[in-house]
């Protein structure tokens, strides 16, 4: 059942990135530092990009309902059809990548549910003090990771009118903001014991200070092509839920 909402949860987040990048694809290409992406979709084409879209979103939906009736649980089908609506306005009207902080909040929470979600299918209904902890420490980092990946981009998003959190905030301060958010996350870790997680996450707290005092004095496109260049949501998101994921399983 766990395997079955990993696939749920993977399928409809990676709708939501090949909607991105089918809508940006334009804004991509004229960042050197995403450029490939646009690159592969044109390999691809926007047919076949489409049809992956609508295949992930499918199968995505299935699988929430699949887990909804295996488990009697309706709730479970209305968070994946959620978390697949917003997935798509995220880069379509209204989207909610032009929302200010609004988008952060709302791509945290995403996550957040997700991991909630997991606890629920793995003990029932029992939440305590210890999962709410561990929800809390995903909300702090995952804020992190999100603000810096939309940092990367800000130079670009603004060249091509495309308005901000980051933008109003600042590229460095916003990858300043990521580095308080992952160490107050790193804190919780270590006071639950969590000393895996606790060291990773503040090695990374660490990581955003060292990049965000080097940047501040340059110019905003500088600033973003080397954030860009030093950060990857996808490899950085992997190691800090991993990190989790192994401490909770020592426990």
């Amino acid at each position: 059942m766990l395997l079955m909402g990993f696939l749920a949860a993977m399928l409809s987040k990676m709708q939501a990135s090949v909607a991105d990048v089918i809508h940006d694809r334009e804004l991509d290409r004229g960042n050197p530092e995403k450029s490939r992406i646009p690159n592969a979709l044109d390999r691809l084409g926007i047919e076949g990009s489409l049809t992956i879209l609508v295949a992930e979103l499918i199968g995505g939906v299935f699988l929430w309902g699949w887990i909804a009736v295996s488990i009697h649980m309706p709730a479970y089908l209305g968070f994946g059809a959620a978390m697949c609506l917003l997935g798509f306005i995220y880069t379509y009207p209204p989207r909610i990548k032009e929302r200010g902080l609004f988008n952060h909040l709302t791509t945290t929470v995403v996550d957040v549910g997700c991991v909630a979600v997991f606890f629920f299918i793995a003990g029932g209904s029992t939440v305590g003090g210890q999962e709410i902890a561990v929800l809390t420490v995903v909300f702090l980092y995952a804020f992190g990771y999100h603000v810096s990946h939309q940092a990367a981009d800000t130079y670009y998003d603004r060249v091509h009118g495309i308005s901000t959190f980051t933008q109003r905030l600042g590229v460095w301060r916003s990858v300043l903001l990521a580095g308080v958010s992952t160490a107050l996350a790193a804190l919780i870790n270590i006071y639950y014991a969590l000393f895996l997680a606790g060291g990773i996450l503040l090695l990374f707290a660490l990581c955003y200070l060292y990049v965000a005092l080097r940047i501040r004095n340059t110019k905003q496109q500088v600033q973003s092509d080397r954030v860009s260049r030093w950060f990857s949501i996808g490899l950085w998101g992997t190691i800090m839920n991993s990190s989790i994921v192994i401490d909770l399983a020592l426990l």
